[in-house]
């Protein structure tokens, strides 16, 4: 199964907890295959004014396995917390957050998870990145490809190029 998930960090060395998180997702879910995006900086969304300045480092990975969507997010939520995530407040800054946006052609709409990720089309931090690696990409209950999709962000200065290795 090809699952995307997306990564981002707020908190502490950004860039290391995102590398933590691929590389966690690689390994826990013994993955055939692995790929990734450039890294980008953006402004947060939906925060508290004080957290406003705690920009975001975020990428898309992509992975093939074996495991099903409720396993890989149960792993997700594993090394999100090794990694130090406090869930609580909601938006609030996080070592590192990880999303399942989709899982091959599934669809889903349980209470802890929905796939496609229900808001993935509206934040740039994940369609800017996921771009890069399926543009053609038409997810499930879409009309437009991932690239079209790109097309309504423009350039708003909001996601910037940060590392294109990592």
């Amino acid at each position: 199964m090809e699952i995307c998930f997306s990564l981002g960090s707020n908190l502490g060395d950004r860039l290391q907890y995102l590398k933590q998180g691929r590389n966690g997702l690689a390994d826990r879910l013994h993955a055939q295959r692995v790929e990734q995006s450039a890294v980008y900086e953006t402004v947060p969304m939906d925060v508290l004014p004080r957290d406003r300045e705690k920009l975001f480092l975020n990428a898309v990975v992509i992975v093939d396995v074996d495991e099903d969507c409720r396993a890989a997010l149960q792993i997700a939520h594993s090394i999100e917390q090794d990694l130090g995530r406090a869930r609580g407040r909601v938006n609030a800054p996080r070592t590192l957050d990880v999303d399942i946006i989709y899982a091959d052609a599934l669809r889903m709409e349980k209470v802890d998870l929905k796939v496609p990720h229900p808001r993935w089309k509206q934040r740039e931090f994940v369609v800017r990145p996921l771009a890069e690696l399926r543009p053609g990409l038409v997810l499930p209950g879409e009309q437009d490809c991932v690239a079209k999709i790109l097309e309504n962000f423009g350039l708003n200065g909001n996601v910037v190029p940060f590392a294109e290795e990592w």
